[in-house]
């Protein structure tokens, strides 16, 4: 990453321009490096020295790098790699050459309904049934993601005005998105399932409350560990939907049309 600049200082078409070489974050910097390693894998592979050599610089020869990533591109789209993947390695390499990805051939459109991960998925496979119904049960209920499921602690629960259980979640305290502090209710489909789940968090106090003390044993304390393989993207799905129909309103009945959404492309009608 280059060194930070005053960016406000500069003039438009410079600021677009400086916005353009650098990287912001860790993350993308860790995204756009393992993106130009399976770019340099593939090279290695399907690539002969020669040809390679006779390519000079990217700053010397631009357009044969560009001819050469768009063969890459083509690779990726032939073997199915998501549009997601391709869009990433695409802006990915652009970054490096220091052009626009507008450069290189059209990637497949990006659409909801193309997403491949466990959205999709009524259960994570790679847990066992009974680690799925755990996870499931708790994650539905709270809306928990994974690392506020690591974070959490027992003081999180709280009485709401309305007699209901919220999550008082703090920013830095329960490693919140973003950091944002969120207060969340607590969305269990039973009497009992809800009693279950106040109980874990009462016992946790104000300590971690998916975390297994070394004086229990697993199978005698409900607060389970949280699993590395957990992803339950599937799941907070749930609770945003359980919460949703706990507040919606039919259409006929809102007399301010404003407060009315229309969703868009694929999203259409639903």
């Amino acid at each position: 990453m280059r060194g930070s600049q005053n960016i406000g200082s500069l003039e438009p078409t410079a600021r677009k321009k400086e916005s353009i070489e650098l990287i912001h974050t860790h993350r993308t910097l860790h995204n756009y490096s393992g993106s130009w390693h399976c770019f340099a894998k593939w090279v290695s592979i399907n690539i002969s020295p020669e040809q390679l050599m006779a390519l000079g610089n990217v700053e010397k020869d631009t357009e044969g790098w560009i001819e050469l990533i768009n063969q890459y591109l083509q690779y990726c789209i032939e073997i199915g790699l998501s549009p997601y993947t391709q869009a990433t390695y695409k802006v990915a390499l652009a970054k490096v050459l220091g052009v626009s990805s507008t450069n290189f051939i059209a990637t497949q459109p990006r659409t909801r309904a193309n997403r491949m991960n466990n959205r999709v998925l009524h259960k994570d496979y790679r847990l066992s049934n009974k680690n799925n119904d755990y996870w499931h049960k708790v994650v539905t209920a709270t809306g928990l993601r994974k690392n506020e499921l690591i974070h959490v602690t027992g003081d999180a629960l709280q009485r709401g005005r309305d007699g209901r259980w919220y999550l008082n979640l703090a920013d830095h305290k329960h490693h919140t998105k973003e950091r944002r502090d969120r207060w969340s209710p607590i969305m269990a489909t039973s009497q009992e399932e809800e009693e279950w789940l106040v109980a874990i968090f009462q016992r946790a106090g104000e300590k971690k409350v998916f975390h297994v003390p070394k004086d229990l044993i697993l199978d005698d304390f409900d607060g389970k560990k949280v699993p590395t393989a957990l992803k339950s993207h599937k799941y907070p799905a749930e609770y945003a939907e359980r919460v949703y129909r706990s507040v919606v309103r039919e259409i006929s009945k809102i007399r301010n049309r404003k407060e009315v959404i229309h969703l868009r492309k694929e999203l259409v009608g639903i």
